[in-house]
């Protein structure tokens, strides 16, 4: 007896294509979210290793000053720029947004500290408000590089999609370590001292985000 239904309708045909054409579109959607998240996960990793990269090149700075003003450690401590002809009290770090920048001393790197004027009204907050122009004075990642360990790495190997990064130091000011409370800014010559500080670094590719780490340096003058 010939069977009723030998070969497949043409709906039926179309219904197949359909559910295959479904399954695949669920599939690539699924595998670029996953792209995605890998992507935005490096941006996270490297962008907390800026920070923290940010927080030691400042205790690299306090470090240099200590070592080169042996004699006038108090005073010279906290100088920005270790090895630029400024006096050490009119190079000082005090409260304020700052970029961290690379300089040359014979033939050597050494990072330094470089105060920022800018006019966005909060940069350490508000970053991606502020236009950019005024973001590229904290751009430490461009044209597909980045500044990670005192050399520029290409991104290619890191990042399938252009990236950048944004590192701003936000210095607090110096606090009375014995005061009545934490934010004690009561400091005199002998005081215990301590400076805070945050390294907060921003990064836009993929997605839209920051790392920040905040630190101490109480290496000061103890009280007698």
């Amino acid at each position: 007896m010939k069977s009723k239904k030998s070969w497949f309708t043409l709906i039926e045909v179309v219904l197949a294509l359909s559910l295959f054409a479904f399954v695949i579109v669920g599939i690539l959607l699924a595998l670029t979210r996953a792209n995605a998240y890998v992507q935005t996960s490096k941006l996270q990793v490297m962008s907390m290793n800026l920070a923290r990269e940010g927080v030691e090149m400042l205790y690299n700075i306090r470090d240099t000053n200590r070592k080169k003003y042996s004699g006038r450690k108090d005073d010279c401590r906290l100088k920005k720029d270790p090895f630029s002809t400024d006096d050490c009290k009119d190079n000082s770090i005090k409260s304020g947004i700052f970029t961290i920048k690379q300089r040359v001393h014979n033939g050597q790197q050494y990072p330094a500290l470089e105060s920022v004027s800018t006019s966005c009204a909060a940069p350490y907050v508000t970053f991606n408000e502020c236009v950019d122009t005024e973001k590229a004075k904290f751009l430490i990642a461009f044209t597909g590089s980045v500044f990670l360990s005192g050399n520029w790495v290409p991104l290619s190997g890191l990042m399938q999609t252009e990236a950048k990064f944004y590192r701003v130091v936000k210095v607090l000011g110096i606090y009375n370590k014995l005061g009545t409370n934490a934010d004690d800014t009561s400091v005199t010559a002998n005081s215990p001292q301590e400076l805070r500080f945050c390294v907060k670094v921003f990064y836009m590719g993929v997605e839209y985000g920051f790392s920040e780490l905040c630190s101490v340096m109480t290496n000061f003058k103890s009280s007698v």
